[in-house]
């Protein structure tokens, strides 16, 4: 069986998805924002355990082998914590996430796609922590950076505020890294930036020191 793109999208009464052995196929795996955009109330996702191709652990949607992270459902509270086996994270698979507060990502988890929205929505993120072995990446006072501090990935809008001091090391921002700061009034911007070259803050509705 196949679910199709836009499935759920907008099911305002929907609060749990049960996903049955039958399922092989399921479109989210194109970005949570195709299948379920609009679904805000799911709190978790179910998988038959005899489903072939799925998995589920405390309603997070998985592979069957615990390899990839699929989705986390809209609704869900508290803090992610991705298992160790998992090494790749579907593009969108935290998007709109507005009750997690904390993502906790180990050593193995490096495949995270920029720009992909994948941190797109989580109103309520305090902050991430990150596995010191990490190759690529760690966390800075919550925020999400790369593991030589040049690239600002994401800053939680809790962790911003309303105002916030990029981080002396940082060379590049991602498109999104602002993405989710809606009380940011001003950015303290290092001189190690080049502005002209810096798309990613252009436009935007900030004061730049």
């Amino acid at each position: 069986m196949i679910i199709d793109t836009y499935n759920f999208s907008s099911c305002d009464g929907l609060t749990s998805l049960h996903i049955p052995a039958s399922v092989e196929v399921f479109s989210m795996e194109q970005g949570k924002q195709v299948c379920l955009r609009g679904s805000d109330f799911i709190e978790k996702i179910t998988v038959d355990e005899n489903n072939k191709v799925y998995k589920d652990v405390d309603g997070i949607l998985y592979s069957k082998d615990m390899t990839t992270l699929i989705t986390v459902p809209d609704a869900w509270k508290g803090v992610v914590e991705i298992p160790e086996t998992v090494t790749t994270t579907i593009n969108g698979a935290f998007n709109g996430c507005h009750s997690v507060t904390e993502i906790v990502i180990p050593a193995a988890t490096e495949n995270f796609d920029e720009g992909s929205g994948i941190f797109y929505g989580l109103s309520s993120l305090k902050g991430y922590t990150v596995d010191e072995e990490h190759k690529y990446l760690k966390s800075v006072n919550g925020a999400l950076l790369s593991k030589d501090g040049t690239k600002l990935v994401h800053v939680p809008n809790l962790v911003a505020g309303t105002s916030y001091d990029i981080p002396d090391t940082v060379e590049v921002i991602f498109n999104e890294a602002f993405s989710d700061c809606i009380e940011l009034k001003t950015i303290e911007v290092p001189a190690s930036m080049d502005l002209q070259t810096s798309h990613s803050l252009q436009g935007l509705p900030f004061t730049l020191f």
